[in-house]
């Protein structure tokens, strides 16, 4: 019997097997096309509104939050899952979005990049500037992310940002 936990990138390692499955699943969360969002969304208003959207911030968070600890154990492995992940998770930092979104995008952002090192390199141009602006943010735990996000872009990234 093969022990997962103690080489994680093990070719026959579970992990590897359903990364795939778990990346296209939250990824349909993110695009808002997963089968039970569009199960809620195609009922009679179950839910009112406030209700739907509260449940709908939630899921995304915690859909990031995996996102997050998935990177954060593949590592450097992850940067071809980062292109999927990232585009969809720059855009929860809008003005119209919640402080927990605004936050959920930063703070996520930052830990694909800690993960990927310097594989980040080519999201350089689009997150400098979302991280650069979320620093402004009227929310502390979004401007505490975003500080964490440039850091670690900083740390990484290949492009020179003395300029």
């Amino acid at each position: 019997m093969i022990d997962a936990s103690s080489n994680m990138s093990c070719p026959c390692s579970p992990s590897i097997l359903v990364l795939p499955f778990v990346c296209g699943q939250l990824s349909l969360i993110f695009e808002k096309k997963a089968y039970f969002q569009q199960l809620i969304m195609n009922e009679e208003h179950l839910l009112d509104e406030d209700e739907d959207e509260e449940n709908d911030v939630t899921l995304v968070c915690s859909a990031a939050d995996l996102v997050s600890v998935i990177a954060t154990v593949h590592g450097r492995e992850f940067a071809s899952e980062a292109k999927i992940f990232i585009p969809h998770i720059m855009k929860y930092y809008r003005k119209t979005r919640t402080p927990m979104e605004r936050s959920m995008s930063m703070g996520c952002l930052g830990e694909i990049t800690a993960a990927i090192e310097s594989n980040i390199t080519e999201f350089t141009e689009a997150i400098l500037p979302l991280a650069q602006k979320a620093l402004c943010d009227h929310d502390d735990e979004v401007r505490s992310n975003a500080a964490f996000a440039l850091g670690v872009l900083c740390e990484h990234t290949t492009v020179d940002l003395t300029q």
